[in-house]
């Protein structure tokens, strides 16, 4: 099944047909006018986009069912390849089968499935984006892919947590030679380049040769496994316009995710950052768009306790300015409320 063609033949073939066809006729056709020529021209790019919105939607449907089942998205996966990296040669061939076979730990692994999964349905969204769609109208499939996307990234790091203590506390469960130890790490590297690597590099968009379109998508966060780029590029500065109070659990969501990656390294420099440096500054941001959403006199209160509780932070002198403009502000309004000043 390949389907990469489809989209380009189609374009490809409207070019060289129209070239042929004004060739042929411009053999002894007289000159044309510019006006004339203009609206060819036109004509000839709206038939283009046509055809290659038609096209788009096909690789939406397509990636959409192969995203739904982790055994349907290696079988895309596997015509990706072949098409790309093995330029289209049988897939009952050798070389495809040295492939498979060299692969095989990687397909069948369940974080590789995952992993691929999700690509598959940011990818989706993607393309919706690219074909029009506004991100208020993918707003709920946004914010239903950061929970799933959440969700993998910290049932990976309890797994791992769990693989790397049972190894630390009994041998025989470590990889019994340095080639399967190699392998592991290479399935899992494998997994997280997929989510981590910026999509214009991703199979699938070289398979449908949408690099330039892809990496052309305004305010859109570019790697399907980069939460907080999508959260901060997508997510936080539509809630913010809408005046959304959704604004304020995504900032529980990060402060979570930020903990549970200060707690997963087990050291104590690690948690100890977390504690005193990007936790104060996640609650300050935190309660800055509380500040936005009109909940002032509890903004005012999250602020005072980050900066009597955190004074040696960093930020520190930032931040109590930051406040003292925002009592006095309040000041200066009840003072003159109060002498029924204008």
């Amino acid at each position: 099944m390949i389907l990469l063609p489809r989209l380009e033949r189609w374009l490809a073939a409207g070019v060289v047909v129209t070239f042929l066809l004004g060739t042929a006729r411009g053999q002894n056709a007289p000159t044309m006018e510019p006006q004339q020529i203009l609206k060819e021209l036109e004509l000839i790019q709206k038939n283009r986009s046509g055809q290659f919105k038609s096209g788009l939607r096909q690789q939406i449907d397509a990636l959409t069912a192969a995203s739904a089942t982790k055994q349907a998205a290696v079988a895309l996966y596997e015509d990706a390849i072949q098409a790309v990296e093995h330029e289209g040669k049988p897939k009952d061939g050798a070389e495809f089968a040295t492939w498979r076979e060299k692969n095989k730990e990687m397909l069948l692994d369940d974080d590789f499935r995952t992993a691929l999964q999700l690509h598959l349905r940011y990818l989706v969204l993607s393309l919706k984006r690219l074909d029009g769609d506004k991100v208020e109208d993918l707003m709920p499939s946004l914010l239903e892919y950061t929970g799933q996307l959440s969700t993998n990234i910290s049932d990976l790091i309890k797994r791992e947590k769990a693989r790397n203590d049972v190894q630390e506390r009994n041998e025989k469960y470590r990889p019994k030679d340095k080639q399967g130890e190699k392998i592991n790490k290479a399935v899992l590297s494998t997994g997280r380049d997929i989510l981590n690597k910026p999509m214009s590099g991703s199979v699938f968009v070289r398979w449908y040769r949408l690099e330039g379109h892809i990496g052309a998508i305004k305010d859109w966060e570019q790697s399907s496994g980069n939460i907080e780029g999508i959260v901060d590029k997508m997510l936080m500065p539509y809630m913010r316009e809408k005046k959304d109070v959704r604004l304020l659990e995504l900032w529980d969501d990060r402060m979570a995710r930020a903990e549970e990656l200060a707690r997963k390294s087990d050291l104590a420099i690690d948690l100890d950052k977390y504690q005193n440096q990007t936790l104060p500054t996640l609650l300050w941001k935190k309660a800055e768009d509380r500040l936005l959403l009109g909940q002032r006199a509890v903004a005012l209160t999250d602020m005072f306790n980050v900066v009597k509780g955190y004074q040696s932070h960093p930020d520190f002198e930032k931040w109590s300015k930051q406040l003292f403009g925002l009592l006095k502000s309040d000041g200066a309004t009840e003072t003159a409320a109060a002498s029924g000043a204008p």
